[in-house]
Protein backbone atom coordinates (compact mmCIF):
# COMPACT_ATOMS: atom_id res chain seq x y z
CA UNK A 1 0.00 0.00 0.00
CA UNK A 2 2.35 2.28 0.95
CA UNK A 3 4.75 1.85 -2.36
CA UNK A 4 1.76 2.69 -4.16
CA UNK A 5 1.11 5.74 -2.44
CA UNK A 6 4.58 7.10 -3.13
CA UNK A 7 4.19 6.19 -6.85
CA UNK A 8 0.83 8.23 -6.52
CA UNK A 9 2.56 11.21 -5.10
CA UNK A 10 5.78 11.05 -7.30
CA UNK A 11 3.18 11.29 -10.45
CA UNK A 12 1.52 14.26 -9.07
CA UNK A 13 5.14 15.77 -8.56
CA UNK A 14 6.61 14.64 -12.47
CA UNK A 15 4.28 14.10 -14.25
CA UNK A 16 4.33 11.10 -16.89
CA UNK A 17 6.39 9.24 -14.20
CA UNK A 18 5.50 5.80 -14.02
CA UNK A 19 6.12 2.91 -11.45
CA UNK A 20 9.36 0.38 -13.31
CA UNK A 21 10.88 -2.97 -12.60
CA UNK A 22 10.76 -4.31 -9.25
CA UNK A 23 8.43 -1.66 -8.06
CA UNK A 24 6.48 -2.22 -10.74
CA UNK A 25 6.80 -5.97 -10.50
CA UNK A 26 5.53 -5.96 -6.63
CA UNK A 27 2.49 -3.79 -7.43
CA UNK A 28 1.56 -6.18 -9.97
CA UNK A 29 1.51 -8.66 -7.64
CA UNK A 30 4.38 -10.57 -9.98
CA UNK A 31 6.97 -13.19 -8.10
CA UNK A 32 10.26 -11.71 -6.94
CA UNK A 33 13.53 -13.60 -5.14
CA UNK A 34 13.65 -11.94 -1.56
CA UNK A 35 16.94 -9.79 -2.20
CA UNK A 36 14.51 -7.42 -4.67
CA UNK A 37 11.55 -7.66 -1.98
CA UNK A 38 12.49 -4.17 -0.64
CA UNK A 39 11.34 -0.25 0.06
CA UNK A 40 13.32 1.19 -2.93
CA UNK A 41 11.29 2.60 -5.40
CA UNK A 42 11.95 2.32 -9.00
CA UNK A 43 10.56 4.59 -11.14
CA UNK A 44 10.57 5.03 -14.98
CA UNK A 45 10.58 8.40 -17.19
CA UNK A 46 10.17 8.63 -21.08
CA UNK A 47 11.21 11.98 -21.31
CA UNK A 48 15.23 12.07 -21.73
CA UNK A 49 15.64 15.40 -20.56
CA UNK A 50 13.80 14.93 -17.12
CA UNK A 51 15.94 14.29 -14.24
CA UNK A 52 14.81 12.79 -10.66
CA UNK A 53 17.12 12.69 -7.37
CA UNK A 54 15.43 11.47 -4.52
CA UNK A 55 16.94 9.25 -1.42
CA UNK A 56 14.95 5.68 -1.55
CA UNK A 57 14.20 6.12 -5.81
CA UNK A 58 15.77 5.53 -8.64
CA UNK A 59 14.57 6.71 -12.05
CA UNK A 60 15.37 5.07 -14.94
CA UNK A 61 15.15 6.68 -18.31
CA UNK A 62 13.63 5.08 -21.30
CA UNK A 63 13.58 5.88 -25.26
CA UNK A 64 10.28 4.09 -25.80
CA UNK A 65 7.00 4.72 -24.02
CA UNK A 66 5.65 1.35 -22.84
CA UNK A 67 3.20 2.64 -19.84
CA UNK A 68 -0.40 2.53 -18.90
CA UNK A 69 -2.80 2.70 -15.72
CA UNK A 70 -3.05 -0.23 -13.65
CA UNK A 71 -5.85 -0.10 -11.16
CA UNK A 72 -5.19 3.72 -11.37
CA UNK A 73 -1.43 3.48 -11.00
CA UNK A 74 0.88 4.62 -13.46
CA UNK A 75 2.90 1.80 -14.55
CA UNK A 76 5.49 0.25 -16.77
CA UNK A 77 3.60 -2.75 -19.43
CA UNK A 78 4.32 -5.83 -18.27
CA UNK A 79 6.46 -6.55 -21.25
CA UNK A 80 8.70 -3.94 -20.13
CA UNK A 81 9.12 -5.03 -16.43
CA UNK A 82 10.13 -8.82 -17.89
CA UNK A 83 12.73 -7.09 -19.92
CA UNK A 84 13.79 -4.44 -17.56
CA UNK A 85 13.94 -7.47 -14.31
CA UNK A 86 15.99 -9.57 -16.61
CA UNK A 87 19.07 -7.21 -15.95
CA UNK A 88 18.80 -8.97 -12.43
CA UNK A 89 17.29 -12.03 -12.14
CA UNK A 90 18.53 -15.61 -13.02
CA UNK A 91 16.95 -17.72 -15.94
CA UNK A 92 14.59 -20.10 -13.55
CA UNK A 93 13.50 -16.63 -11.69
CA UNK A 94 13.03 -14.89 -14.89
CA UNK A 95 10.52 -18.02 -15.92
CA UNK A 96 8.64 -17.54 -12.63
CA UNK A 97 8.06 -13.76 -13.77
CA UNK A 98 6.89 -14.62 -17.15
CA UNK A 99 4.80 -17.47 -15.71
CA UNK A 100 3.00 -14.78 -13.35
CA UNK A 101 2.67 -12.44 -16.18
CA UNK A 102 0.41 -14.64 -18.71
CA UNK A 103 -0.85 -16.99 -15.60
CA UNK A 104 -3.87 -16.34 -13.56
CA UNK A 105 -2.76 -17.21 -10.32
CA UNK A 106 -2.03 -13.28 -8.97
CA UNK A 107 -5.72 -12.23 -10.94
CA UNK A 108 -6.21 -12.46 -14.36
CA UNK A 109 -3.38 -12.86 -17.00
CA UNK A 110 -1.63 -9.07 -17.62
CA UNK A 111 -1.14 -10.50 -21.06
CA UNK A 112 -1.08 -13.52 -23.39
CA UNK A 113 1.87 -15.49 -23.77
CA UNK A 114 1.46 -14.49 -27.99
CA UNK A 115 1.94 -11.12 -27.11
CA UNK A 116 4.65 -11.07 -24.59
CA UNK A 117 6.87 -13.11 -27.58
CA UNK A 118 5.76 -10.39 -30.32
CA UNK A 119 6.55 -7.81 -28.23
CA UNK A 120 9.82 -8.87 -27.48
CA UNK A 121 10.58 -10.67 -31.24
CA UNK A 122 9.41 -6.55 -32.50
CA UNK A 123 12.33 -5.47 -30.43
CA UNK A 124 15.39 -4.68 -32.49
CA UNK A 125 17.62 -3.68 -29.61
CA UNK A 126 17.61 -5.84 -26.70
CA UNK A 127 20.30 -6.12 -24.20
CA UNK A 128 20.60 -9.48 -22.79
CA UNK A 129 18.90 -10.85 -25.88
CA UNK A 130 20.16 -14.32 -25.19
CA UNK A 131 18.75 -14.64 -21.36
CA UNK A 132 15.45 -13.11 -22.01
CA UNK A 133 15.27 -15.39 -25.26
CA UNK A 134 15.97 -18.68 -22.95
CA UNK A 135 13.62 -17.67 -19.82
CA UNK A 136 10.76 -16.99 -22.61
CA UNK A 137 11.72 -20.61 -24.65
CA UNK A 138 10.25 -21.55 -21.13
CA UNK A 139 6.97 -19.42 -19.75
CA UNK A 140 4.06 -21.79 -20.33
CA UNK A 141 0.36 -20.14 -19.52
CA UNK A 142 -1.53 -21.49 -17.09
CA UNK A 143 0.50 -21.89 -14.23
CA UNK A 144 -0.76 -21.67 -10.73
CA UNK A 145 2.44 -20.43 -8.83
CA UNK A 146 6.04 -19.81 -8.66
CA UNK A 147 6.49 -23.34 -7.00
CA UNK A 148 4.58 -24.88 -10.05
CA UNK A 149 7.13 -23.26 -12.03
CA UNK A 150 9.91 -24.40 -9.53
CA UNK A 151 8.59 -27.85 -9.43
CA UNK A 152 8.48 -28.04 -13.46
CA UNK A 153 12.41 -26.43 -13.79
CA UNK A 154 13.44 -28.66 -11.95
CA UNK A 155 11.99 -31.74 -13.49
CA UNK A 156 13.49 -30.86 -16.57
CA UNK A 157 16.77 -29.58 -14.94
CA UNK A 158 16.77 -33.82 -13.95
CA UNK A 159 16.95 -34.60 -17.79
CA UNK A 160 13.17 -35.29 -17.43
CA UNK A 161 10.36 -34.55 -20.06
CA UNK A 162 8.63 -31.49 -19.14
CA UNK A 163 5.80 -32.24 -17.97
CA UNK A 164 2.42 -30.26 -19.47
CA UNK A 165 0.97 -27.94 -17.31
CA UNK A 166 -2.71 -28.47 -15.94
CA UNK A 167 -3.17 -31.51 -18.18
CA UNK A 168 -7.29 -31.86 -18.87
CA UNK A 169 -8.36 -35.48 -17.71
CA UNK A 170 -11.64 -36.29 -17.24
CA UNK A 171 -12.71 -38.57 -14.57
CA UNK A 172 -15.76 -40.47 -14.26
CA UNK A 173 -15.81 -40.32 -10.41
CA UNK A 174 -16.87 -37.02 -9.81
CA UNK A 175 -18.09 -36.66 -13.81
CA UNK A 176 -16.19 -33.70 -14.41
CA UNK A 177 -12.54 -32.75 -16.43
CA UNK A 178 -9.67 -32.60 -13.43
CA UNK A 179 -6.52 -30.82 -13.72
CA UNK A 180 -3.39 -31.69 -11.88
CA UNK A 181 -0.52 -28.87 -11.40
CA UNK A 182 1.92 -30.89 -13.69
CA UNK A 183 1.54 -34.29 -15.91
CA UNK A 184 2.89 -36.26 -18.47
CA UNK A 185 -1.09 -37.88 -20.29
CA UNK A 186 0.60 -40.65 -22.25
CA UNK A 187 1.97 -41.94 -19.16
CA UNK A 188 -0.83 -41.37 -16.91
CA UNK A 189 1.40 -39.39 -14.55
CA UNK A 190 -0.12 -36.48 -12.04
CA UNK A 191 2.87 -34.17 -10.39
CA UNK A 192 1.37 -32.34 -7.69
CA UNK A 193 2.55 -29.50 -5.46
CA UNK A 194 1.69 -29.08 -1.66
CA UNK A 195 2.34 -25.75 -0.49
CA UNK A 196 0.84 -25.06 3.69
CA UNK A 197 -2.37 -24.75 3.13
CA UNK A 198 -2.75 -28.07 1.69
CA UNK A 199 -2.31 -29.42 5.26
CA UNK A 200 -3.65 -26.29 7.01
CA UNK A 201 -7.16 -26.24 4.96
CA UNK A 202 -9.16 -28.72 6.07
CA UNK A 203 -11.37 -27.62 2.79
CA UNK A 204 -8.43 -27.85 0.55
CA UNK A 205 -7.19 -31.12 1.98
CA UNK A 206 -10.20 -33.15 1.27
CA UNK A 207 -10.47 -31.33 -2.10
CA UNK A 208 -7.12 -32.83 -3.06
CA UNK A 209 -8.06 -36.25 -1.90
CA UNK A 210 -11.09 -36.11 -3.96
CA UNK A 211 -8.95 -35.02 -7.01
CA UNK A 212 -6.36 -37.92 -6.33
CA UNK A 213 -9.02 -40.35 -5.86
CA UNK A 214 -10.96 -39.53 -9.46
CA UNK A 215 -7.44 -39.64 -11.33
CA UNK A 216 -6.26 -42.53 -9.54
CA UNK A 217 -9.56 -44.42 -10.88
CA UNK A 218 -8.78 -43.42 -14.15
CA UNK A 219 -5.48 -45.12 -13.61
CA UNK A 220 -3.31 -42.41 -12.97
CA UNK A 221 -0.30 -42.42 -10.52
CA UNK A 222 -0.55 -39.46 -8.79
CA UNK A 223 2.96 -38.16 -6.80
CA UNK A 224 3.14 -34.99 -4.71
CA UNK A 225 5.66 -32.58 -3.94
CA UNK A 226 6.28 -30.40 -1.28
CA UNK A 227 8.96 -27.80 -0.16
CA UNK A 228 10.99 -30.41 2.33
CA UNK A 229 10.25 -33.70 0.51
CA UNK A 230 13.41 -35.68 -0.64
CA UNK A 231 13.67 -34.83 -4.74
CA UNK A 232 16.21 -37.46 -5.22
CA UNK A 233 13.60 -39.84 -4.20
CA UNK A 234 10.94 -38.07 -6.45
CA UNK A 235 13.23 -37.43 -9.25
CA UNK A 236 13.37 -42.08 -9.17
CA UNK A 237 9.94 -42.42 -8.92
CA UNK A 238 9.04 -40.37 -11.99
CA UNK A 239 12.02 -42.10 -13.78
CA UNK A 240 10.39 -45.25 -12.82
CA UNK A 241 6.98 -44.72 -13.60
CA UNK A 242 7.73 -42.90 -17.35
CA UNK A 243 10.18 -45.98 -17.92
CA UNK A 244 7.22 -48.30 -17.15
CA UNK A 245 4.81 -47.00 -18.59
CA UNK A 246 6.28 -45.02 -21.63
CA UNK A 247 7.93 -48.68 -22.58
CA UNK A 248 11.17 -46.75 -22.84
CA UNK A 249 14.46 -46.09 -20.62
CA UNK A 250 14.40 -42.26 -19.57
CA UNK A 251 17.94 -40.76 -19.72
CA UNK A 252 19.64 -40.91 -16.50
CA UNK A 253 21.74 -38.44 -14.51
Amino acid sequence: MEESLRVRAMEMIVPGIVAGGASAARLFGLPLPKRLINEHLHLVTFDPNRKVARKGMSVRRHDVEEAGYWLELPMQSPVAVFVDLSAVLARDELVALGDAIVGGWHGPPLCSLEFLQAKISQRKYLRRRDRVEAALSLVREGVDSPPETDLRLWVMSRGLPEPVVHPQVYCRLVDRIVEPDLGYPHAKLALEYDGEHHLLSKKQWASDIARDEALRYEGWEVLRATSRMNRFVLERKIRHHLEQRAGGAVPVR
